[in-house]
């Protein structure tokens, strides 16, 4: 297990314009098609369905939700919280709960992976697929690049905090990877920002107005981790920790309204036209907030036990205790989000399939049938 966690710290360089570590060189900078990758000519027709990209975005959904799975076992509480705080009456001597915090962090440091794994898939498909890029082209891959190099960073910042690999030190070098990340989700929520902008000037729709809500809060709430996250290189006894769960908060907070915002607008569709869709819709809006409300108590609960004089104290314990049930609980919300995603879009290519005049009426209809099967599934867990 220790060679697998040095090559998870190790297998990739820092990426930056024509370096792309380990992953080959049949890329070069942005906007540059692939030389030797594969090509995927369109379909033939505007109304034909285009087979290998449906399969391409079922593996990505599928990536998407083992790695939400590998989050939500590193989230487990036992593998947060030091079991003499979890059951603070039983004997433990000489037994050392290191291990259940690091296996935690390695599956929180394995999710991170296989999600830079699945942006650099979803990069590479990319170039081959736009051999000739228009500059909104160019944009959209600048933003899959920085939301790969972003859980690259938090990869290696889960890898430093397993304690075979934390080094020594006044303050938390992990952090420092967690910067880099929070810095580049501000570069992505700045672009998402400006392209809600220019929608806007194209079209005052009310649902371009409300992107344009969201893109805004997200900038708030981006620089809000940001500033949060160069508090914690400080370290627990900086006298300005305190502050980094109160920022913290604050996002959460802003993460909130825009959940809120998103639920009305479903629902708001969904009386206009109640399809099995809209309520899908409905559905995946409810499973955000309620991860989200799991995230905003895990940061108050934060707030208290940094707060505290004496972190020993029965309150600090039991808050520190609550916040790793909040996190563990949101991480569950999320796998469930993630697979809902991931119906709602075998939902959507099964009609494309059957309205597309391809032919294929009966691997529409096992498309279907999948994603009514994940529908009762989920719904029945979700409830």
């Amino acid at each position: 297990m220790l060679l697998l966690l040095f090559a998870l710290s190790v297998h990739a360089q820092p990426f930056n314009g024509n370096n792309y570590g380990s992953y080959g060189n049949n890329f070069y900078s942005v906007g540059t098609p692939t030389l030797n990758g594969p090509q995927f000519p369109p379909a033939a027709g505007p109304s034909a369905f285009d087979f290998r990209q449906a399969a391409f975005d079922r593996r990505q959904a599928d990536r998407n939700v083992w790695a939400s799975q590998a989050d939500y076992r590193g989230n487990n509480i036992f593998y947060n919280v030091p079991l003499p705080t979890l059951f603070p009456n039983a004997a433990f001597d000489g037994f050392n709960s290191d291990g259940f915090l690091d296996f935690g962090a390695y599956s929180k440091a394995s999710s991170d992976a296989q999600n830079e794994r699945r942006m650099q898939l979803e990069i590479n498909h990319f170039r081959a697929t736009h051999p000739r890029m228009t500059w909104e082209d160019r944009n959209k891959l600048d933003d899959l690049i920085l939301q790969r190099d972003a859980f690259h960073n938090q990869k290696l910042r889960r890898t430093l905090s397993i304690s075979d690999f934390s080094p020594a030190g006044p303050y938390d070098i992990s952090s420092v990877f967690d910067v880099r990340g929070k810095a580049l989700d501000a570069n992505l929520a700045q672009n998402e920002l400006y392209d809600a902008r220019q929608s806007i000037r194209e079209d005052r729709s009310r649902d371009n107005i409300v992107e344009l809500r969201n893109a805004r809060e997200g900038v708030a709430q981006a620089d809000l981790r940001e500033d949060a996250a160069r508090i914690n290189i400080f370290g627990s006894d900086s006298g300005f920790y305190h502050f980094s769960p109160i920022l913290k908060k604050k996002a959460s907070q802003i993460k909130l309204d825009t959940g809120y915002r998103n639920l009305r607008t479903a629902q708001q569709k969904y009386l206009q036209d109640p399809s099995e869709d809209n309520r899908l819709e409905v559905q995946l809006a409810d499973l955000f907030i309620r991860a989200t409300e799991e995230e905003d108590e895990s940061n108050k609960g934060a707030i208290v036990s940094t707060s505290l004089a004496n972190s020993n104290s029965r309150l600090g314990l039991l808050s520190v205790i609550a916040s790793a049930k909040n996190e563990q609980d949101e991480s569950r919300l999320w796998l469930k989000y993630n697979r809902l995603k991931r119906q709602i879009l075998l939902r959507k290519q099964a009609q494309e399939m059957q309205g597309g005049g391809s032919g294929s009426g009966s691997a529409a209809d096992q498309l279907m049938s999948g994603s009514n099967r994940a529908t009762q599934t989920d719904a029945s867990a979700i409830n």
